[in-house]
C-alpha cells in the first residue's frame, strides 16, 4: 500500500506543479495585457492569488 500512496502523492504534486505554473502564467499575461510592465513577481503572485479567492 505504501507504493501507492507514493504514486498518489507523485501524480498530485506532478499535477499541482502544472497547474500552478498555468495560472502564474495567465496572471502574467493579464497584467501584461492591462499594460503593467514593471510589476515586482511576488505582487503578480498576490494579485493573483488575491484574484483566485475572491
Amino acid at each position: 500500500m505504501g507504493g501507492f500512496s507514493l504514486w498518489i502523492e507523485g501524480v498530485y504534486n506532478s499535477v499541482k506543479n502544472e497547474f500552478d505554473t498555468n495560472i502564474t502564467q495567465r496572471i502574467e499575461d493579464t497584467v501584461l495585457a492591462l499594460g503593467i510592465t514593471n510589476m515586482h513577481k511576488d505582487l503578480v503572485h498576490l494579485v493573483g492569488q488575491f484574484a483566485i479567492s475572491g
